[in-house]
């Protein structure tokens, strides 16, 4: 079951108010190990200096963890998730 690339938005307002959109990208899941885990790439260029690999023990959940890490991170910021 693979699936597409992902793109996340968080929107929210800077410090002085102004409107502010990041977006976040989650790669499609790959096999690691000879297919004992699967990580999905995260790619938010304005919150983290390099891509990190969101690991989980199938496709399925390495993409609803790294799903997970950009709301949390996201939110963390103050930002809303649109998509």
């Amino acid at each position: 079951m693979g699936r597409r690339n992902r793109t996340v938005k968080g929107v929210g307002k800077d410090p002085l108010g102004d409107p502010v959109t990041v977006l976040a990208t989650i790669g499609m899941a790959q096999s690691y190990e000879d297919g004992v885990m699967y990580g999905c790439s995260v790619s938010c260029h304005e919150v983290l200096s390099n891509d990190k690999v969101i690991f989980g023990v199938d496709e399925e959940q390495a993409h609803q963890l790294a799903y997970e890490f950009i709301v949390t991170m996201l939110e963390h910021r103050g930002l809303k998730i649109n998509g």
